[in-house]
C-alpha cells in the first residue's frame, strides 16, 4: 500500500472524521403488505423505507469528552512518535497548547451530544436498530477493504 493510500484510509478509519451528531433515527426497509422488517418476513411485497426518530438523551460528546474541540486528524491521523516532538520542539509545544485544535466535528463544539436511550426503546425498535447497525457496519468494512484496495 502506498504511502498516500495509507493517509487517507487512517484519515477514514480516525473517529474525528465524522459528520456533526445527528438526531438518532431509524432507517429501515419494511414490507408494505405486514410492516415487517426486511428479512423477518415472507411477503413478496413492496419493501418500503420508514424512517422514525428514536428516544434519545443528551451526554457528553464521547469524541471530544466534552472540550467541543480536538486535534486536527490531518496533523496526527497518521500517527506521531517522540521522535516528531524530539525533532521539532516548536511543534510539540503548539501540539500541546492546542494550536492545531479544531471545533469537534461530531458535537459542533456543543460539548454534548444526542444518543439513543436504550432503556425508552419498544422492542421492536431495538430489533430494528440491530438489523441497522449490522448493515452500517457491513457497509463500512466494504467501504474500508475498498480503500486498502486503492480504490
Amino acid at each position: 500500500m502506498n504511502d498516500f493510500a495509507l493517509e487517507n484510509l487512517n484519515i477514514a478509519t480516525d473517529a474525528r472524521s465524522c459528520d456533526p451528531a445527528k438526531i438518532p433515527t431509524l432507517i429501515m426497509w419494511c414490507c408494505e403488505t405486514c410492516g415487517e422488517l426486511e428479512g423477518f418476513c415472507d411477503h413478496e411485497g413492496e419493501m418500503v423505507e420508514v424512517t422514525e426518530q428514536l428516544p434519545w438523551r443528551f451526554e457528553v460528546c464521547g469524541l471530544c469528552r466534552g472540550n467541543g474541540k480536538h486535534v486536527n486528524p490531518a496533523v496526527d491521523a497518521g500517527g506521531l512518535t517522540r521522535e516528531d516532538f524530539d525533532a521539532d520542539p516548536d511543534f510539540a509545544e503548539d501540539y500541546f497548547s492546542g494550536t492545531y485544535d479544531v471545533t469537534c466535528a461530531r458535537c459542533s463544539g456543543k460539548r454534548v451530544e444526542q444518543v439513543i436511550d436504550h432503556d425508552a426503546l419498544t422492542k421492536d425498535q431495538a430489533t430494528a436498530l440491530e438489523v441497522q447497525a449490522k448493515a452500517e457496519a457491513e457497509y463500512r468494512a466494504e467501504t474500508l477493504a475498498e480503500l486498502r484496495a486503492g480504490c
